[in-house]
This record gives C-alpha cells, structure tokens and sequence, in this order.
C-alpha cells in the first residue's frame, strides 16, 4: 500500500514557496556561469521545499532526506526544473571530458583512431547542445516568472519578498524523538 501526500498539502507547499532571486549572467564563462547558477537553484528548491514543509508543520508527510533528493521534485517551479536537467547534463558532458583529458585518461587521446576522435567529438558537441538547450530553457522561464512578478506589482500585488540562499535546512522530519 503507498501513501501519498494530499492535494491540500501538496497545494500549501507549492503555495508557501518562492524563488530565488535571479541572476543574470554578465561576464566571464558561460559554463561556469550556467553551473554556478543552476547549482543555486537546485540547492535552493530542495532548501525551500524543506523549509516550506517544515514551516506548514507537513515534513512527516516525507520520508527521511535520503542524499539522492527527489522529495521537491514536484514542488519545484519550472526554472528550477530546467536548472536541475541542465545540471544533469553537465555531469555527463563531464564525465565525458574526462575521456579525454581527466586523470584517469592515461594519455588515451594520443592512442585513439581519427574515427574514435570524430566520435568522442560528436558526443561531446550532442552533450554540451542538451546543456545549452536546457540553460537557455531556464533562462527564458526564469525571465517569464521574473516578468510576471513585475506586472504583479505594477497591477498593485503585494508578493512576499523572494528569499535569498541560505545555511542549509536540516531536512530532518519534525518529529519529537525520544532520547535513550
């Protein structure tokens, strides 16, 4: 039997979260830009999913923080969401590199045919396109929410403040324990 998490809950916390404060990028390293950036927002949606439930009194509706996250997967906005893809892709255009040229490559590339280069390159330019196409996709719904937030308070929307990133939230269910 599998239990799920009530529309009235999930509502509350969809509610009680907000965003991010954006960051558009301004000079320097589109990669480095793209991670650092998708990094925050990852970090902070499992954050504020945890601080939202926790706030709501909801945290023992989920199991225990585990380490592979996956709670605030559907609470997150659609930003946040392309973030975190971005990052997946990321990884895999990492660890691709390091075919290539990480610790572990011994010196591989030198031994490697004409064909097994063109393939690696192939690979490698089809994994930094999905890394692009999915900054570029946060960007675009990170400018809709930013501009929707702007014609909320032209219209007279008070909005709570976005929060800025903070220390971590223990993810800990709030539940007493008892002490032996």
């Amino acid at each position: 039997m599998s239990f799920s998490i009530p529309a009235t809950a999930q509502d509350a916390i969809r509610r009680a979260r907000r965003p991010l404060a954006s960051c558009e990028r301004r000079a320097g390293s589109y990669r480095s830009w793209a991670a650092t950036v998708c990094a925050a927002e990852a970090r902070h949606a499992a954050d504020d999913f945890w601080a939202a439930a926790q706030r709501l009194g909801l945290a023992g509706l989920f199991d225990r923080e585990d380490g592979f996250g996956g709670h605030d997967t559907p609470f997150r906005f659609p930003h946040e969401a392309h973030a975190c893809a971005a990052l997946s892709w990321l990884g895999h255009l990492q660890a691709h590199e390091s075919d290539r040229c990480g610790p572990w490559c011994g010196g591989r590339w030198e031994k490697w045919s004409p064909l097994r280069r063109q393939e690696w390159l192939r690979r490698r330019r089809y994994l930094w396109a999905g890394f692009v196409r999915e900054v570029e996709r946060y960007r675009e719904a990170r400018r809709h929410l930013d501009a929707a937030a702007v014609r909320d308070h032209r219209r007279g929307a008070r909005l709570p403040p976005r929060r800025q990133a903070k220390a971590p939230v223990s993810r800990e269910p709030s539940t007493a324990r008892a002490i032996g």
